[in-house]
């Protein structure tokens, strides 16, 4: 499933814009397109790759890929008669990525961002975009113990499971295919926070379709 996600994301570019060219006569105007509110559905796969706890670089021997389910909705609107289109965008969804090590597994469960997304349309159906979100996730430790030693001996810090949160960046190219339907690619970069002074970083590749009312 997770190779299954990765190949779409890779393909998808070449595949609806060979769509978007071939269809250059649809009758529908287009001068409208990425605006308004939209809702969908979103694929995605998150990677959380670099830990740190105490300010201290942990060694992670295993580090799991996770497939996501999400709802996205939002509002998109232009500036003037120009072709730069920005788009406020909520998203909610469920994940699995995970960290292993030890006897410490630390588990995605929740997920949650807002983001501000930059576009420019190059023609009327296709707008690569740069973007800047806020994430929340959730995380599962399973009160897993964190045990630090020293030359005269040990820490243990109870790792609990609460939510980390932080600052995202990226960008992804959206596709008109339709006069209500919007697909689009993304990839985003995620440092997060939170509580026992943890701090991860992290990577998410999304496919969404948007319905535009």
């Amino acid at each position: 499933m997770k190779k299954t996600v990765l190949a779409l994301a890779l393909s998808l570019p070449m595949l609806i814009s060979s769509n978007v060219f071939a269809n250059n006569n649809d009758p529908y105007d287009f001068n409208d397109e990425f605006k308004g509110w939209f809702i969908g559905g979103e694929v995605n796969t998150a990677r959380f790759n670099k830990f740190k706890i105490y300010n201290q670089n942990i060694d992670i021997p295993k580090v799991s890929r996770g497939v996501g389910i999400n709802v996205i909705g939002g509002f998109g609107f232009s500036f003037g008669n120009s072709n730069f289109i920005g788009h406020i965008q909520e998203r909610v969804g469920f994940g699995n990525a995970a960290l292993k090590w030890d006897s410490v597994k630390i588990q995605e469960k929740f997920s949650s961002s807002i983001s501000y997304l930059q576009g420019y349309k190059i023609t009327d159906k296709i707008m690569p975009y740069v973007k800047v979100s806020y994430d929340l996730v959730y995380f599962d430790a399973n009160d897993a113990v964190y045990r630090e030693e020293y030359s005269r001996g040990y820490s243990e810090t109870t790792l609990s499971s609460g939510f980390a949160h932080g600052v995202g960046f990226g960008g992804g190219v959206k596709f008109a295919v339709s006069e209500h339907l919007e697909l689009g690619v993304e990839y985003t970069r995620m440092n997060l926070e939170g509580d026992s002074d943890i701090k991860f970083k992290g990577d998410n590749i999304a496919l969404n379709l948007g319905y535009r009312f």
